[in-house]
């Protein structure tokens, strides 16, 4: 199954990648710090980039 996985560098979300990765699905995650290392990934995975625009305080969306 292909799952997108937000938050995959936090405390739940590399624990939660491993075993997605464990279970042979294939996933795609983001993260809000790009610098840093992702869990071990598996030949199905690659890394993606994904920049979300924040919402500027005071203004409209």
């Amino acid at each position: 199954m292909r799952i997108l996985l937000a938050g995959a560098t936090g405390f739940i979300g590399k624990h939660l990648q491993a075993a997605l990765l464990t279970d042979g699905h294939h996933l795609v995650c983001t993260t809000r710090h790009p610098g840093v290392s992702h869990p071990p990934a598996s030949p199905s995975s690659k890394p993606t980039s994904v920049k979300i625009p924040r919402k500027r305080p005071g203004r409209r969306a």
